[in-house]
């Protein structure tokens, strides 16, 4: 009798953590995948559905992240992810189009542990993805913005050159350059640098 109340009651914390799990991933706002060992789809949250535009009737059974052909740029972290290996994904670029899928160019990270059971055996894999699209539309437009201000400040004729707080040089324009007949910014930097040396220490 006690044999069958501890199974009872080990059956019944099994359950209860399997239900916590499955409600944890169902309300995760990143998307989330459990995969089987060879790297099918097992089963999906909300937001990986809504991230790939996809049907998880149709996706669970079908989807294999193994021979996922837009996913070969990540295929060593994923082969050592099924190796049973936890670690993060680099940042990669993800392009929905051309896999079929709506919403266009994607950029994603993630990280992937291995689901085991009690004993200490791999059952599934668990795949965590974060969306970082709009952190990487920003990096770009920051990054076409200098370049913009670079091509601006080094064509421009008028003379123009740029300082820190502590009056140290931080860049100078051709024009400036051929105004104050310094050969280089390095000649200018040494000479601007030690006409403003005591005008900023005072």
């Amino acid at each position: 009798l006690n044999d069958i109340t501890e199974l009872n009651r080990a059956e019944n914390a099994l359950r209860e953590s399997e239900m916590k799990f499955k409600a944890v991933m169902e309300q995760s706002t990143l998307p989330m995948l459990i995969l089987d060992l060879d790297g099918t789809l097992a089963d999906a949250n909300g937001s990986w559905m809504k991230m790939w535009s996809a049907d998880k009737n149709l996706a669970i059974g079908n989807y294999n992240i193994l021979t996922d052909p837009h996913l070969e740029g990540i295929k060593p972290q994923l082969e050592r992810a099924f190796a049973g290996e936890a670690l993060d994904f680099p940042e990669y670029f993800y392009d929905r189009t051309l896999a079929g899928r709506e919403g266009g160019d994607l950029w994603i990270t993630g990280r992937a542990y291995p689901l085991k059971d009690g004993a200490g055996k791999i059952n599934n894999i668990v795949i965590i993805i974060e969306d970082i699209t709009k952190r990487k539309q920003a990096e770009e437009a920051l990054r076409l913005s200098e370049e913009k201000f670079r091509n601006i400040f080094y064509n421009m004729t008028v003379g123009y050159f740029r300082t820190g707080i502590d009056g140290s040089l931080v860049d100078i324009n051709p024009a400036c350059l051929k105004i104050f007949g310094f050969s280089d910014v390095e000649a200018a930097r040494i000479n601007l640098n030690n006409s403003t040396a005591g005008v900023y220490a005072s």
